[in-house]
């Protein structure tokens, strides 16, 4: 196996040495491009962007060779677990989308086994959590209920700027608040003390998300406009509804946004 030793100002790699300037100079290169490569991954699985399957197949297959020869990193798993979760979401039965959202809770579980301080590692497992537990029932989705808060809130506490992440726990609140009543009994079955929380709770994170990415989520807006709607506050819910509705069309979320709060609004 090649050796690197390490002199005052020069480096000696497979005989040859190179001057540490030099050096330094290459592993910079290096670590950029792999960042190059991390983006242009990450630019074909966003969260809520529309993808063609394809691409997101290509870069799968680019990366999954990255990992069959051992080069693990929580950066290129995570991403694997987005691009599995986007392929999911585009399945055309369920039985394929169960086996894709485990496939990549698998992936995010890797990243996490490697590090634990990654944010969107954390917020990828609060998601595919869900999924994969929504999946298997009621009383097994609401088994896992704080398990997914607990990974939304380490995302919050490990990248407070981030948006998503808050819009996710304000998500995870206001359907908490809003469970129905059988599924409450379930959760006491399940939990000495089930999993609580409120609207106004909710409407905290969704502005909070909002304040510090302005404008960054049609399902945002929506949310924050549906949170007043519950409240009473007609005024306010129009207006974000309103910006929920007329959001640029780019994504299959941001018609989803776009026909519910069209719905909502007739009863403003």
């Amino acid at each position: 196996m090649a050796t690197i030793q390490k002199g005052e100002n020069r480096i000696t790699y497979q005989g040859k040495t190179i001057r540490q300037p030099t050096y330094n100079m290459l592993e910079q290169e290096i670590t950029e491009k792999k960042e190059k490569d991390l983006e242009y991954f990450g630019q074909s699985c966003q969260l809520g962007n529309s993808v063609r399957n394809q691409e997101i197949e290509i870069n799968l297959r680019k990366y999954e060779g990255w990992e069959r020869q051992s080069l693990k990193s929580d950066e290129i798993l995570w991403r694997l677990a987005r691009a599995t979760y986007e392929k999911a979401k585009a399945a055309a039965t369920d039985a394929e989308k169960k086996v894709l959202y485990r496939e990549a809770l698998d992936y995010a579980e890797e990243a996490l086994s490697i590090n634990e301080n990654n944010f969107a590692v954390h917020k990828w497992m609060s998601i595919l959590i869900d999924y994969v537990y929504g999946y298997e029932g009621t009383k097994a989705r609401i088994s896992q209920s704080f398990n997914v808060k607990h990974h939304m809130e380490r995302a919050c506490q490990l990248n407070p700027t981030d948006g998503t992440s808050w819009y996710l726990l304000g998500y995870w609140c206001f359907t908490v608040a809003n469970i129905p009543w059988y599924q409450r009994k379930i959760a006491a079955v399940v939990f000495a003390t089930p999993p609580s929380s409120s609207f106004e709770e909710a409407l905290d994170h969704f502005l909070h998300a909002e304040e510090i990415s302005p404008n960054f989520y049609s399902k945002n807006l929506f949310m924050i406009g549906k949170t007043y709607k519950m409240l009473g506050k007609k005024e306010e819910a129009k207006q974000y509804l309103e910006r929920a509705r007329d959001y640029p069309q780019k994504t299959r979320e941001d018609r989803e946004s776009r026909e519910d709060a069209i719905e909502l609004l007739k009863d403003l």
